[in-house]
């Protein structure tokens, strides 16, 4: 990884403690060969909300990263409202065990931007004596049962790549 890159990414995700450079030093650093080298570390570490958030809030190719963080916006948004659609399902159908927990209800949780949640996946976690119940809810809304399960609390993982109904 180049300094620039480096330099960029740590200051995208470390704004706590960022490296000392300001926002005039920072688009300094920005070139294509940077922006290929950030696409490509997005591609496997899932960074793109974050960094496109950073680079939109510096004015650094802002139409590019613009359009990279509203995709992740839009999709988070309709995962959250399906999401919600779902739990009306599970409520109406009597499951009174599941939840969303790990990445994705931490965001939900936090109230932090829902852009920059990357993954696009959703972790359930439900009592084993509802899984009759929330199989049937799931398969109802699309989704079908992975037989790997973890077997005391039954953990659901709901990838939400294709479209959403």
């Amino acid at each position: 990884m180049t300094d620039a890159c480096y330099r960029i990414i740590h200051n995208a995700f470390s704004r706590a403690i960022p490296i000392e450079m300001t926002a005039e030093e920072s688009r300094a650093l920005y070139s294509e060969e940077v922006k290929t080298e950030i696409l490509e570390l997005c591609k496997t570490k899932k960074y793109t909300p974050v960094i496109a958030d950073y680079l939109c809030q510096l004015g650094v190719d802002v139409d590019f990263w613009k359009e990279q963080y509203t995709f992740f916006q839009t999709r988070n948004i309709k995962i959250r409202d399906f999401v919600v659609c779902l739990f009306q399902d599970f409520h109406q159908s009597g499951v009174k065990s599941i939840f969303v927990y790990e990445n994705f209800g931490a965001l939900l949780k936090s109230d932090t931007d829902i852009a920059l949640y990357a993954s696009g996946d959703v972790d359930l976690c439900a009592n084993e004596s509802e899984m009759p119940v929330i199989t049937e809810v799931l398969n109802k809304n699309g989704f079908k049962l992975n037989k790997n399960s973890v077997p005391f609390f039954k953990t659901l993982r709901v990838a939400f790549s294709g479209k959403i109904h």
